[in-house]
């Protein structure tokens, strides 16, 4: 949100004029005596103040890991916020077993490369800007993965298919990367207020995208959840009516996280709260209280997983009301 400070004109006796900046904004541009700033003048008189010279390159952000047992959390760690280029050390000779895992950390991190290979150093950079591709885009990707897992995850229990199950366990990696770029954008922006302008979202909004990002990453989860125990209960016969109501609840959610994030993109505010939230959630409320009472009743094994279709496509629903709750006009 926009803050407004009024500040009074100072002329001097050589006839130029001085104005103070508000401290706090000095502080967090990381500015001090003698720094330079460009003053920009826009086609309608206003005046934009640019810290640093126009032609300034910024520099790469580096960090440095030590090679240790839990080196794939800390170069996971680095990643996420924000590190260009990331140094990882041994005090000895790297192991081939541990060149391994640094591999596999990093298949995880999207535009992130190997660039230099020491006896004991690994060099890695990632190539991708923060601005490369749109945050907008990389969620509505995100949605639509989480979507496609969600909807074949429940083909997979309703057609007892045990190969498409599989595939969306295993796509719940890709989704994961998604995540983690996501993060690793939106972080470098509030660290970066310079980026924000860049970027076209507001400091606020990337709290919210988070948010959003999180959610979607979880709807992925609770669709693997789903195809876990599509496998499971491949070999059993299921009343059709309980099926059948899963099936319909389903469709439900994903027509609600759909419409969610539709409307989060045109900050429909009404459209969220009226039809998404008191239409659409307190149907799918409705239909998984009938769904758990026909559970209630099936033998204890097949219940067990059951349940856990139903709970996954509850907490779906919950983290799309979730997201609704972010769904308002500035």
């Amino acid at each position: 949100m926009s803050s407004v400070e009024y500040r009074k004109l100072q002329e001097t006796k050589s006839g130029s004029y001085l104005i103070s900046l508000p401290k706090g904004w000095v502080t967090r541009m990381g500015l001090k005596g003698g720094a330079t700033v460009a003053l920009v003048e826009e086609s309608d008189g206003t005046i934009v103040i640019k810290t640093g010279r126009m032609e300034e390159i910024e520099k790469p952000n580096v960090a440095v890991v030590e090679l240790d047992d839990i080196v794939g959390r800390e170069i996971l760690g680095k990643y996420l916020m924000g590190a260009d280029i990331i140094h990882i050390r041994a005090p000895r000779r790297i192991t081939l077993d541990q060149r391994e895992r640094i591999k596999n950390t990093l298949t995880a991190l999207v535009g992130t490369e190997i660039i230099e290979e020491k006896p004991n150093e690994i060099i890695v950079q990632c190539l991708l800007s923060p601005l490369a591709i749109p945050i907008k885009t990389l969620l509505r990707r995100a949605h639509i993965l989480a979507l496609q897992m969600h909807i074949d995850a429940i083909t997979a229990f309703k057609d007892k298919d045990e190969d498409l199950a599989k595939s969306v366990v295993r796509r719940d990696d890709d989704l994961n990367r998604l995540y983690f770029l996501i993060v690793r954008q939106l972080r470098s922006i509030v660290q970066n207020p310079r980026l924000s302008e860049k970027a076209g979202i507001s400091l606020v909004e990337c709290l919210d995208y988070r948010l959003v990002a999180r959610a979607l990453e979880s709807n992925g989860d609770q669709a693997v959840t789903i195809a876990r125990s599509a496998i499971a209960l491949r070999h059993y016969e299921l009343p059709l009516e309980v099926v059948e109501g899963l099936v319909n609840l389903s469709e439900l959610v994903r027509r609600i996280q759909d419409e969610t994030i539709t409307s989060l993109f045109k900050m429909d505010t009404r459209y969220a709260e009226n039809y998404i939230k008191k239409e659409l959630g307190v149907k799918a409320h409705s239909l998984l209280e009938q769904l758990n009472q026909m559970i209630l009743e099936q033998p204890s094994t097949i219940a067990l997983y059951l349940n856990e279709i139903a709970n996954s496509l509850r907490r779906i629903k919950e983290n799309c009301i979730d997201i609704a709750d972010l769904i308002v006009k500035p």
